[in-house]
């Protein structure tokens, strides 16, 4: 007989006490016309967890059903479902679930619970509802049997002793890549190398443009290679080119960029005035101290001068001896060497280089004029030695 009565005990525990709202259109209709709220207990649909760790996060769901047999009036304005916890043990988001304008069907209401405390504790569910017809209304709860146990997280103890073992071995790695760091940083040095490729560039007879010396005409080449020596120490001080801006005809501004040991402060008052679709000309001011010599290299972008013209470099409206240019599809590489002292530079952009004029045709005027002169003199000694005379 105890053993029935533990086993009876134990069934009404186990089963999920069965409840339903009371008919309040009784009051009015008897037995005609009826309306209920009810949480389905058993509904397939209903999740309650039994097993939850302090800090984890589980749904909590339940199906709700208004029930009734009414023709009209059978909506339930507001329906609120909350869950609470008996206990403690853990928290609800949201606590409430209201839905409105619940007709003849089911809702599902869901919740959030996370575990706060370890131990066991027992869900409450009660919901209300409000028909507005006659504002009746319904109630009805939901203690479910089966008791939800919190349990405590695992201490993640394997976790502090797995994190320092990497960290000492990723450490020394990267020591031993740092000093090969630095051997990449010759890259800068690219940059001088620009510099001296136009060096071979320039045509050493166009160069010798000094008149003086009409009658040595073969000593002329000889301050090209001269000058050369001066070139290749000078551009080593720079590490990068330097930006000036010139300020065109049309007021607007070009970028020109400047390799070589010219700093930016030795240039002023810097200008780009096209003259024709096929001629400008880029003008400043350059300082030095005077007895130095300067070198210069300049990029100039082929949309800000004419395409097919060629650069000639000016200084004081003297052609400077030691020039020269390369080009790419979009740049010119103007360069240049002068001894400093303050000068009004022009590089000038035509359709053709002009020659400079060079010693020989003075030498050709002179040998035609000695010879013009020797026939002259043979003639006249010709004549006095006559006997004709």
């Amino acid at each position: 007989m105890l053993i029935v009565t533990v086993a009876v005990a134990i069934a009404l525990l186990a089963a999920p006490a069965v409840s339903v709202s009371a008919n309040q259109c009784s009051s009015c209709h008897g037995v005609t016309y009826s309306q209920q709220l009810d949480i389905l207990e058993g509904n397939s649909q209903n999740q309650i967890p039994t097993v939850i760790l302090v800090g984890q996060t589980q749904t909590v769901q339940v199906v709700v059903a208004n029930v009734n047999n009414a023709p009209k009036n059978d909506q339930f304005s507001t329906l609120s479902v909350t869950l609470s916890s008996q206990n403690g043990r853990f928290s609800v988001s949201p606590s409430t679930v209201t839905i409105t304008n619940m007709a003849t069907s089911t809702a599902t209401a869901t919740w959030q619970i996370t575990g706060v405390s370890s131990g066991t504790d027992v869900l409450s569910i009660s919901a209300s509802a409000v028909n507005s017809h006659e504002n009746l209304r319904f109630s009805d709860t939901y203690y479910p049997s089966i008791p939800i146990n919190v349990n405590a997280a695992p201490t993640p103890t394997p976790l502090p002793t797995a994190a320092p073992t990497p960290i000492p071995t990723a450490a020394p790695t990267p020591v031993p890549t740092q000093p090969t760091a630095p051997t990449p940083t010759p890259i800068p040095t690219s940059i001088p190398t620009i510099v001296p490729t136009p060096i071979p560039t320039p045509p050493t007879p166009t160069s010798t443009t000094t008149s003086s010396p009409t009658p040595t005409t073969t000593s002329d080449p000889n301050p090209t290679p001269t000058t050369n020596p001066t070139i290749t120490p000078t551009p080593t001080p720079t590490t990068a080119p330097i930006i000036v801006q010139a300020t065109t005809n049309t007021g607007t501004s070009v970028d020109l960029y400047i390799n070589g040991n010219i700093t930016a402060q030795q240039i002023s008052a810097v200008t780009l005035n096209t003259h024709s679709p096929s001629a400008a000309t880029i003008s400043f001011t350059l300082t030095g101290q005077t007895g130095n010599v300067g070198f210069g290299n300049m990029t100039i972008n082929k949309n800000s001068v004419p395409v097919s013209a060629a650069p000639i470099i000016y200084f004081d409206n003297q052609i400077v001896q030691n020039q020269g240019y390369t080009e790419d599809t979009n740049n010119y590489y103007v360069w240049w060497t002068n001894h400093f002292s303050t000068n009004n530079v022009s590089i000038v952009f035509s359709g053709s280089i002009p020659i400079p004029e060079t010693p020989t045709l003075a030498i050709l005027i002179a040998v035609l004029a000695a010879g013009f002169l020797t026939i002259t003199v043979l003639t006249i000694k010709r004549k006095k030695q006559s006997p004709f005379f």
